[in-house]
């Protein structure tokens, strides 16, 4: 009986899976979160209700006063509310945020958030953590979801940066995309900061990921082995963001590994960034670096 309620519970994964439209229609269902620990203020719902079209950007931050002011500077004529979400900064960054919020571009555009629980970080500090906690990736970004306003969610790092030619480009092409349901890779090249200031491009690392995807229930974060993972109940086709540069930023007078539990990396790409960063931070630099235009990225 066990096995042919399997066999039935596939066959309708398949066919749901081969009717887009359909699978979308009967999972778009409110989803309700509560967190293990019982602390009714930060349950929250994922809710079916259809969004407006629009273009939200979703940043987590802590500590971030060097690059957030650049940051959300750069990002401010790109989309129609960006919601940042503070995870217990305890340097000048809450204070730059609500210098931002009060100027006349922002003022009705940055919402900002709180969220006072430390998150577990990437690695095995992760894998020991119920995906219903308060300190779980997943339900932290979930909570973070919740949040945003419009039609397509773009998750925005804090130390991202998009240069001002490209800016109405990616906001003309980001716009086009709201009305779709599709997952958007953004082609992120790295770039490194010296302890003097100076910018280099590392040629080998373009890191292409999911970073914009429609705001439905059915597409939220889950529990992986390492981190947090964007997931659909249903088959979303996907999309590359061609010819659009974003950059992030790796400071090496920065902790920048503090948001993983482990130095033993599980991917190529973590490993290759170690390395890369730690060249730059000893004045290692070889064919591999190419210095940029001075660029006034940082709060000093």
């Amino acid at each position: 009986m066990l096995n042919l309620a399997r066999q039935m519970k596939r066959r309708l994964a398949r066919f749901l899976f081969s009717k887009p439209q359909l699978a979308r229609f009967l999972l778009n269902r409110s989803i309700h979160f509560r967190n293990i620990e019982a602390n009714g203020e930060y349950d929250f719902v994922l809710s079916r209700r259809r969004k407006p079209t629009g273009l939200s950007a979703m940043l987590r931050v802590k500590n971030e006063e060097r690059f957030i002011r650049k940051c959300i500077q750069g990002i401010v004529g790109v989309f129609d509310e960006i919601v940042v979400i503070d995870n217990g900064s305890t340097d000048s960054t809450n204070a730059i945020l609500r210098e931002l919020s009060e100027s006349d571009e922002l003022r009705d555009r940055l919402k900002i958030h709180q969220y006072p629980f430390s998150i577990a970080r990437c690695g095995p500090e992760h894998a020991a953590t119920n995906e219903l906690s308060l300190s779980s990736l997943a339900y932290y970004y979930n909570w973070c979801l919740s949040k945003c306003k419009y039609s397509l969610v773009v998750k925005w790092d804090a130390d991202m940066y998009s240069p001002s030619a490209t800016r109405l480009e990616l906001r003309d092409r980001l716009s086009d995309i709201a009305r779709e349901h599709v997952f958007v890779l953004f082609p992120i090249q790295t770039m490194y900061l010296d302890r003097e200031g100076k910018a280099y491009r590392a040629c080998n690392e373009v890191n292409a990921e999911v970073r914009a995807f429609p705001n439905v229930p059915y597409v939220r974060f889950r529990k992986a082995q390492h981190w947090e993972q964007l997931k659909s109940d249903c088959v979303i086709p996907s999309m590359t963001l061609e010819n659009i540069t974003i950059y992030e930023m790796k400071d090496v007078g920065q902790s920048e590994f503090d948001h993983w539990s482990t130095e033993e990396f599980p991917t190529e790409r973590k490993k290759r960034e170690w390395e890369n960063f730690n060249k730059v931070k000893h004045g290692s630099l070889d064919e591999n670096f190419q210095r940029l235009p001075e660029m006034d990225l940082v709060e000093t």
